[in-house]
């Protein structure tokens, strides 16, 4: 698991780009998505105690599964791409 340092508050509320984190994995068999969050969140507890008050309320934690995640982009993408002018 990956976890970002530190963030300096004023700094990040000075960027033009979001700063995020991302980790991706594989769930063992028979584990489901709900046992899977239920074990990450006391990491992401955890994570939410070493940022600022102000980016706890921004910071989430969201488990996909990844056939999920592709459908959404593949969505996103055919509808800007096929829409017409």
């Amino acid at each position: 698991m990956l976890v970002a340092l530190r963030l300096d508050e004023a700094v990040e509320r000075q960027r033009q780009a979001v700063s995020m984190g991302n980790a991706y994995g594989r769930l063992k068999p028979g584990v489901s998505v709900v046992q899977a969050r239920a074990a990450l969140e006391p990491f992401f507890a955890h994570f939410l105690t070493t940022t600022t008050p102000a980016f706890r309320k921004e910071c989430r934690l969201e488990i996909d599964p990844l056939n999920d995640l592709m459908r959404r982009q593949a969505r996103t993408a055919a509808w800007a791409l096929l829409a017409p002018w």
